[in-house]
């Protein structure tokens, strides 16, 4: 069932043309079925809850078929889904300016997820009805001709969108899913309904990315340990802005001089009950006596999907020639750059190369290895085995020069056609601060399914630049 409203004003100096609309939509499919257990269920007919009388749900894992029952009959049932919308918008026209504002809220009940499954199933998920998911939706367009004569045009429009999503209820306990690849991401997203916040975000936020967070500066230490950091003290801030331990009466750049490298802060005497390397970068963990002693913090270090997006396009046309030009960003995600981890497990990071440092300012050579203690091996560092923290998840705001091109009308040649030859470029330039080859880029495996939410950085092949030039007519 559905609804609408709309509401017209069209004689207002300043809003000629506003509009309100009010959407309500709510749908649900259910469809009963027989299932043949003689005719094996294809994997891409999922997701989908299957129940035969007196088993449980059929699981997604290694068996891609369902198994046979001979002497039962299959029941299945299509998962019914629900939503409501509603949605604002409107179109301001002041002179050549136009403005279009939609807001646009919508929920999802009885969403599909794939969840985690007792061992004793013998399969790692199962597709279930497990919760309720919402989206919040804020777009804004504005375009405006600059220029309008008969033989030169200059035509500008942009375009702002935001979307955020809330798991507003769950089925189930709330539990981790992976970013979709073999090794290090497979606690990179929690699904939750918990409204409380950590790290200042909500955690019920859809594309929470959860990792180790290493200290940056006396404001991220726990209070009781504060007082001890600072110039002079125990915690002081290197060059490259990481919080480390040099001890009372150092500084950041003894480590050589005063043959300190291998110093060690015994569990005993660290604020964490664990062991402490000169230099190195420090780990949050709960501190001694607390629960979980001695096992780095799960933090959100970012979300995988953007603050917002936007793109700007503008189209000049001087008597038969057309010049065109479009730019796009996404702004605000994270990247998890495992292509980084690896380089530290290889000692290839040009991050950590010392080989241009000063005597003061060169690092332990575990600096960027291993964290130690229940993380890994070694006595320190960022690699973490691959897993994602505040290193190697980086900013992953771009912005491109989506495309380009220039044509030229030519007309009727030989009195046939009306043809047009043009140049068109993509991909032609970008700008980020992100390290890796490309920040457009995703994994589509893992339970999220797709690339625009696993925002892990795999070595996957960067966004081709491209020119087609093209010679085309119509009758």
């Amino acid at each position: 069932m559905g609804g609408q409203i709309d509401t017209f004003d069209q004689h207002h100096t300043l809003w000629n043309d506003p509009k309100l609309r009010m959407l309500f939509n709510q749908v649900g499919i259910t469809e009963i079925m027989q299932w043949k257990n003689t005719e094996p269920l294809d994997s891409s007919d999922l997701p989908i809850s299957l129940n035969l009388a007196g088993r449980k749900p059929l699981a997604v894992g290694a068996m891609t078929q369902p198994p046979k029952y001979p002497d039962i009959r299959g029941v299945m049932t299509m998962p019914r889904l629900t939503w409501t919308d509603t949605m604002f918008c409107c179109q301001k026209i002041t002179s050549a300016l136009g403005i279009e504002i939609t807001n646009a809220n919508s929920v999802t009940k009885n969403q599909i997820l794939n969840v985690p499954t007792p061992s004793s199933l013998g399969f790692t998920s199962q597709w279930q009805n497990a919760g309720t998911l919402a989206n919040h939706t804020w777009e804004v367009s504005a375009s405006m001709p600059i220029i309008t004569k008969r033989d030169l045009s200059w035509n500008v429009r942009g375009s702002f969108d935001r979307t955020r999503t809330y798991v507003t209820e769950l089925f189930i306990p709330e539990y981790f899913i992976s970013g979709g690849t073999g090794q290090g991401t497979g606690s990179f997203f929690l699904i939750s309904s918990r409204t409380d916040k950590q790290d200042g975000v909500p955690v019920n936020r859809y594309g929470n990315i959860y990792g180790r967070f290493f200290y940056k500066g006396c404001g991220d230490l726990p209070s009781s340990v504060q007082a001890d950091c600072g110039p002079g003290k125990a915690y002081q801030v290197d060059d490259k802005g990481w919080l480390v331990w040099v001890g009372a009466g150092n500084t950041t750049k003894d480590g050589i001089t005063k043959n300190l490298w291998q110093t060690k802060l015994p569990a005993a005497q660290s604020p964490w009950n664990f062991p402490l390397q000169w230099g190195h970068p420090i780990v949050d963990r709960p501190l001694k006596g607390q629960k979980g002693e001695g096992t780095g913090s799960m933090h959100i270090i970012g979300s995988a999907l953007p603050n917002f997006r936007s793109s700007f396009n503008s189209t000049l046309t001087y008597k038969r020639f057309t010049l065109y030009g479009l730019l796009d960003g996404t702004f605000g995600h994270r990247i998890n750059n495992q292509g980084e981890g690896w380089g530290l497990l290889d000692f290839a990071s040009s991050y950590f190369d010392m080989g241009k440092e000063s005597v003061e300012t060169a690092k332990p050579l575990g600096y960027g290895w291993r964290v130690g203690g229940s993380e890994g091996a070694g006595v320190g560092g960022f690699y973490d085995l691959l897993g994602p923290n505040n290193y190697n998840t980086e900013d992953g705001t771009y912005v491109k020069l989506r495309e380009m091109s220039f044509s030229y009308k030519i007309g009727a040649i030989g009195g046939v056609g009306d043809w047009t030859v043009g140049l068109v470029g993509r991909n032609l330039k970008t700008w980020t601060k992100y390290s890796g080859y490309d920040p457009e880029v995703g994994v589509s495996g893992g339970q999220a399914g797709s690339g625009l939410i696993n925002q892990v950085d795999a070595f996957d092949f960067p966004t081709l630049r491209s020119f087609t030039l093209s010679f085309t007519t119509r009758f």
